[in-house]
């Protein structure tokens, strides 16, 4: 059941969501920032992780089914994970920031830029977060193109309806324009307004020459960063709350990094579950498969690799980006994309875009007559 009747303005609802938001945002910068790291930050987020989880039921998951995915993303998963992150003194969230700009971080789907990897004192990789996702005009234009794409896939998907692999390769690329655009924007605006810069959002990733390198740093970088910070970095570290600034752990061992990626990848896929739940109100299994098989396939292609690498075999990178390519929508094809089609998902939200953008386009026809 959802919070309030169908029949409530989906404007009213809106403004419920708005106010929520800035209720979080004050108590998390007053009440959980405020306590000493561990059990009572962690004591003093439930209500806002409670109230992340429970945001997604002011939308209809038929008719306002963009709404309930962009909010189940940005607020049960990213919000929630950033609040955990910081009760664990980890996260974007325990970097010196303005209200604002912690505002910002705690909603948006964004991940401010961390120069040289500052508040996380980590040893070894740092992802992408030491690196710049671009100017406001640079942003700006990367939403607008994606934003303008997207229409274009919807139309071949629901008009031409393609069959095979053809459309779940179109679902794949639909599904980047969509994430993109709604990072894109926010992060486009919210640079100029609070004077923070974020870090990529994505890295060409269907240019990525390992399924390693695809998850880690190319594919939905805002994701993967929470999952960084909430799971990876305590297990590497072997505890959950980080240490004291100035005291860096050693770096982790193989086995224990690699323990430590599939935690990631299992998380991964409960938190995708639970977002398929809001939309289909019953849970797949199959994500989850899709997502936890991931950790097995990326260590079994470390260990393929090095050896070709020790025999001295090398392969041209465009054949590691067709394998790496090809192993993934294998496995979507299998895991992904029919819990999505089978359950209608994909075609509600081909539709529910396509009706977006034809009222947009009457619309501003209209004003321009």
């Amino acid at each position: 059941m959802d919070w309030l009747d169908s029949s409530t303005p989906y404007s009213r609802r809106l403004g419920v969501l708005l106010l929520v938001d800035l209720v979080a945002s004050q108590y998390v910068w007053t009440q959980v920032a405020s306590r000493p790291a561990g059990r009572q930050r962690l004591l003093a987020s439930l209500p806002v992780v409670a109230m992340n989880i429970l945001l997604p039921l002011l939308f209809a998951p038929d008719g306002e089914v963009i709404t309930l995915v962009a909010i189940a993303f940005t607020h049960t998963w990213l919000s929630n994970f950033k609040v955990a992150a910081l009760a664990l003194n980890r996260g974007p969230l325990v970097e010196p920031l303005t209200f604002a700009q912690f505002a910002v971080v705690l909603l948006a789907p964004i991940t401010p830029q961390l120069a040289a990897s500052r508040g996380m004192h980590r040893v070894g990789s740092v992802g992408r977060l030491d690196q710049s996702c671009g100017t406001t005009p640079q942003l700006a234009a990367r939403f607008l193109a994606k934003t303008a794409a997207l229409p274009a896939v919807v139309y071949c998907i629901t008009i031409t309806s393609p069959s095979g692999v053809l459309r779940e390769c179109l679902y794949a690329g639909g599904l980047y324009l969509f994430l993109g655009s709604i990072m894109d924007g926010p992060a486009s605006s919210m640079t100029a307004l609070v004077g923070i810069q974020i870090a990529p959002h994505f890295n060409q990733p269907f240019a990525s020459e390992s399924v390693a390198s695809f998850w880690g740093s190319r594919w939905n970088l805002t994701a993967s960063n929470t999952l960084r910070f909430l799971v990876y970095d305590p297990i590497c570290d072997g505890q959950w709350v980080a240490r004291p600034r100035g005291r860096l752990p050693a770096r982790a061992p193989g086995a224990l990094r690699g323990l430590a990626a599939c935690g990631c990848f299992a998380v991964s896929g409960a938190i995708h579950e639970v977002m398929y739940w809001y939309c289909q109100r019953r849970f797949s299994g199959l994500w989850f498969t899709f997502f936890f098989i991931q950790g097995p396939v990326c260590l079994l292609e470390m260990k393929v690799r090095r050896a070709f690498r020790n025999k001295g075999v090398w392969f041209p990178w465009w054949l590691q980006v067709v394998v790496t390519i090809t192993a993934l929508m294998t496995m979507a094809h299998y895991f992904f994309f029919p819990p999505a089609v089978e359950g209608g998902l994909a075609d509600n939200v081909c539709a529910s875009i396509h009706r977006n953008f034809v009222a947009l386009y009457q619309f501003v026809r209209t004003k321009a007559l």
